[in-house]
Parts: structure tokens; sequence; C-alpha cells
């Protein structure tokens, strides 16, 4: 039975496009699997792994629902809406980049 690290490790997966490794503003270096269609005019890429929990909240609470800084601001404090869970690998380590 195959396991992940075997993909992982695999030469064959990685010259075919399967095991793709991703530099990523917030986790670092990561191994995901690739976009499965092999398109030549239009290859696909992985331009990021997924983002944490919550992390565009702000920009999508301010900037298309309209809310001000005191409204979101009090969503946090009532836990409405909060961050990523206090779990490795659905928060950033340490200081979180300020670009994408």
């Amino acid at each position: 039975m195959k396991k992940a690290v075997d993909h992982y490790r695999s030469a064959h997966l990685r010259e075919r496009g399967s095991v793709w490794a991703v530099d990523d503003a917030i986790y670092g270096d990561v191994v995901e699997y690739g976009p499965v269609p092999k398109m030549s005019g239009t290859p696909g890429r992985i331009k990021w792994a997924g983002k944490p929990v919550g992390y565009d909240n702000e920009k999508v609470l301010a900037e298309i629902l309209g809310y001000d800084y005191l409204g979101i601001k009090t969503l946090e404090e009532e836990g409405i809406i909060g961050k990523w869970a206090n779990v490795m690998g659905r928060k950033p380590p340490g200081e979180m980049p300020t670009e994408e």
C-alpha cells in the first residue's frame, strides 16, 4: 500500500506533474498534488496552499459587506467570527506575512 511519503519522494510523479513543490508565503515549502488537467496552452499552476481559516474575514466584511472597524471588532469579541483554529496546520507559524 502506497503512503503519502511514497508519493512525496516519487521522481516519476514529480516528472509527470502530479506532485508539486510550492513555496507558500504563509507555510513555507509545501508539497501538493498538482492540477490534474494537463493542458499545453493553459497549464495549471499552484500559487499558494490554502489560506488559514478566517484569513480574509476583515476584507470580506469591510469591502464587500460594508462593515466598519467597530462592527468587525464586535463580531470578534462576541465570538461570531474568528481567525484560524489553534491547531497546527490551520494557522500560520510565527508572524503573519503582510504581502501576498
